[in-house]
């Protein structure tokens, strides 16, 4: 049986929590455009894989609930060792932002433990303009929905001694966070659009 400290290393890498701090200037895992145009129970579905590795996984991003003062979001990760639920609330900063104010994973065995101080750095501010870290500028990505005009971020984090590049790809109207596509240069992770879609929950 995996130990539960190997788990949370696991979910947090695929969930694109690495434990490392930004090295360039402030930037957000969500666009907040497109949580503004969502609506609530807006959902998305991506894979998760690896390079040369045969294991793949799924995250589901969902924007459970928006108010003007307060914003849940969840992200399901589905991998081999078990499910989880990464629960994100957030509270409305003027004139335009939503600052994270919980954080908790519910894991495969039902327990719940409040997400890591990394994992709360990495989510903590969603604000009008700003992007996933340094803009590369537009690209043509072939999704589900067909090609579309993305923008590319490129956000290089600290990682131990190294440095670890991120690139994402987003379009303000794939709801609920804007996230078409991702590639971590070190692991070879990617992080690919499957479907989307508005209710409570996709389907399992």
């Amino acid at each position: 049986m995996i130990s539960p400290a190997r788990y949370l290393l696991v979910l947090l890498a695929t969930a694109g929590l690495f434990g490392a701090a930004p090295l360039r200037a402030e930037s957000s895992k969500f666009r907040y455009e497109a949580i503004a145009k969502a609506k609530v129970g807006a959902w998305a579905e991506y894979r998760v894989a690896w390079k040369g590795r045969a294991e793949t996984g799924i995250q589901r991003y969902v924007l459970v609930e928006r108010s003007a003062k307060r914003l849940v979001l969840e992200i399901d990760v589905q991998m081999a060792i078990g499910p989880s639920v990464i629960h994100l609330e957030y509270a409305h900063e003027k004139p335009a932002a939503w600052r994270l104010t919980s954080g908790k994973i519910r894991m495969a065995n039902g327990r719940s433990m409040p997400l890591p101080d990394s994992g709360q750095d990495d989510y903590a501010l969603i604000k009008a303009g700003l992007g996933l870290g340094e803009r590369i500028g537009e690209e043509s990505v072939e999704t589900v929905r067909g090609a579309l005009r993305c923008e590319h971020w490129r956000r290089s984090v600290v990682s131990g001694t190294a440095s670890v590049l991120t690139d994402f790809w987003t379009h303000d109207a794939v709801a609920p966070v804007g996230l078409v596509r991702s590639a971590v240069e070190k692991s070879g992770m990617e992080v690919t659009l499957l479907s989307s879609g508005i209710r409570a929950r996709p389907p399992r």
